[in-house]
């Protein structure tokens, strides 16, 4: 009896659970943190409303995809194809290849780029435009390690792997390389105890709340004391709230025109395609946000959270937007619920936690292109190691 409950306590991570998670994080947070301050006093809001309370449309627009979602996973959930057992794809004894190489690329960031960089933003600004190379093989790096870690047989290489992303996200501050190992870690532990669950998730706000106030301290000199004084409380320390300024300004206060269908296609195509096959001159609706309302940081090379709920509002229409969302949300789901590997619904999880914060056509570069390129690495260039040794020793 004891042990029938305890295992009815047992979570399983996966991909629709991450995707549920994004929903009502993102979309819901927002009520949350207008109990603890104004939002609209951030700077990001264009107007100033201290009466300010989220719309009906606003509610529509996500509980129309959140709902589909739940109910597509339920129906789903009585389909149960057999999951593939993968096991390491490298056919020799060595360590991953793609482990020394993250570690060679890592200590070159940290002795060639750092030192000569004032910021965060200066670090990466460095990486896109005096080593092309690594701006490519930094995010490849990144997905073959957590590759290795949903498959490694030996404890010694999750280690190597996971230590090798944690040195990244915290050199670069970058959360997003941090939560994929953590994913990769729970996909591999695959069920979780809810209270552990649970608890996990406090420490692992508490630590995305204050991780860049110390990071930034401690790697580049930022005053400590002042940081601390301008964390917000409530969710939007987590960038859940600049997530809705898109839909705040845009839907809500009616700063944005609508997008023409045709051209959110050429410049979702632009950003997908490779730019020798097909480049569109036409920016992404994130980059068009941001320069148009907020040039300031725009020039200096930052960004601010986005929505793709309101991006397809915009695009489709108020009404009609949230219902083709959840249209492609489900696509995806069925690709996921069918494609039995865990591979590809760790990519997919990985999509989930960010797609709601980027545009379309960003999201399915920064994600799908580097996931799946990376997946195809990750298994062909083992075999082209062992083709070379046998090549020398004949």
């Amino acid at each position: 009896m004891r042990k029938s409950f305890l295992n009815n306590l047992l979570i399983r991570i996966d991909a629709q659970k991450v995707l549920i998670f994004a929903l009502i994080y993102y979309g819901f947070s927002i009520y949350f943190d207008i109990l603890f301050y104004d939002i609209t006093s951030i700077h990001i809001f264009l107007n100033r409303a201290p009466d300010y309370y989220p719309s009906t449309l606003y509610f529509y627009s996500w509980i129309i995809p959140t709902i589909f979602s739940l109910v597509s996973i339920f129906i789903l959930s009585a389909f149960e194809p057999k999951e593939i057992i993968i096991e390491n794809s490298n056919l020799h004894n060595d360590v991953s290849i793609f482990i020394p190489i993250g570690y060679a690329i890592y200590f070159f960031i940290l002795l060639i780029i750092l030192p000569s960089a004032d910021n965060r933003a200066a670090v990466f600004l460095s990486i896109n435009e005096d080593f092309v190379l690594i701006s490519w093989l930094l995010p490849i790096v990144i997905w073959t390690n957590c590759f290795s870690i949903l498959v490694e047989k030996t404890k010694l290489r999750v280690f190597l792997a996971f230590f090798l992303i944690l040195l990244v996200s915290l050199t670069l501050v970058d959360r997003s390389y941090l939560l994929m190992g953590v994913m990769a870690l729970l996909f591999r532990v695959k069920r979780l105890n809810l209270f552990l669950l649970i608890f996990l998730t406090i420490i692992g706000f508490i630590v995305v709340t204050y991780w860049k106030v110390v990071l930034f301290w401690l790697v580049f000199g930022i005053d400590l004391e002042a940081s601390l004084v301008n964390v917000q409380p409530g969710l939007a320390r987590f960038e859940a709230i600049t997530s809705q300024s898109i839909f705040v300004n845009c839907i809500e206060f009616g700063h944005c025109k609508a997008i023409d269908f045709g051209v959110f296609i050429e410049s979702t195509l632009g950003r997908i395609a490779p730019s020798f096959i097909y480049q569109s001159d036409i920016p992404t609706t994130q980059i068009r946000y941001i320069t148009e309302f907020f040039p300031e940081i725009a020039n200096r090379g930052g960004g601010l959270g986005y929505s793709l709920v309101a991006e397809f509002a915009l695009v489709m229409g108020n009404l009609a937007g949230p219902w083709i969302l959840s249209t492609y949300i489900v696509i995806l789901l069925l690709i996921i619920k069918f494609s039995k590997s865990p591979f590809i619904s760790f990519i997919f999880a990985v999509y989930f936690l960010r797609f709601l914060r980027v545009d379309f056509g960003t999201g399915i570069k920064a994600i799908f292109v580097f996931g799946f390129l990376s997946l195809i690495l990750y298994y062909v260039l083992p075999y082209l190691v062992i083709f070379l040794r046998s090549a020398l020793r004949m």
